[in-house]
């Protein structure tokens, strides 16, 4: 595949908060997670070529991730508070399980949140991207603060259900 390809470039876009929380979860520094991730990214742009596509993206970037890690960690040998290798390896094989489940949940989060009507998706847009409360909601809609919070329960409840049917019937719970 290409690397300027666009369904290239939409699944690097769109790994990056799994490869970020991937290797942060092995580095513990967010500097140093950020510098892997700019050489990861760079090391997944140079070799999209050999990316076959319908195979998992995120296991051959989680890969790579993981080789960057210890690239990383091989520089800082000398600093004391650096992880062995098993630990290493222990820790990615355990983190990088959860990112890629995180990616999928995402996923069917954003599929589920499409099928809710438009109001409700209208009310958790404005809560949780705005960031308005429930009151600013209430007012806005001209209704009682507790009726809004009933509402983004059962809407949260909704969501629930949605994502964990969307995870079972791709057999991703």
């Amino acid at each position: 595949m290409n690397q300027q390809s666009p369904e290239f470039i939409k699944l690097l876009t769109d790994a990056q908060s799994m490869l970020y929380a991937y290797i942060a979860s092995l580095v513990g520094s967010s500097e140093l997670a950020n510098e892997v991730l700019q050489n990861t990214n760079l090391v997944l742009w140079s070799k999209a070529e050999e990316f076959a596509m319908g195979t998992r993206f995120a296991s051959w970037a989680l890969g790579i991730a993981h080789f960057e890690v210890l690239t990383a960690r091989k520089k800082l040998a000398r600093d004391r508070h650096v992880f062995s290798p098993a630990l290493i390896d222990k820790l990615a094989e355990e983190s990088g399980t959860t990112a890629q489940a995180s990616g999928e949940r995402q996923r069917a989060l954003e599929q589920c949140l499409a099928k809710l009507p438009a109001a409700q998706r209208k009310i958790v847009q404005s809560h949780y991207a705005d960031q308005q409360t429930a009151n600013d909601i209430a007012r806005a809609m001209g209704r009682k603060a507790p009726a809004v919070r009933q509402m983004l329960h059962r809407i949260r409840l909704a969501l629930t259900e949605c994502v964990d049917r969307e995870l079972s019937t791709t057999g991703q719970s």
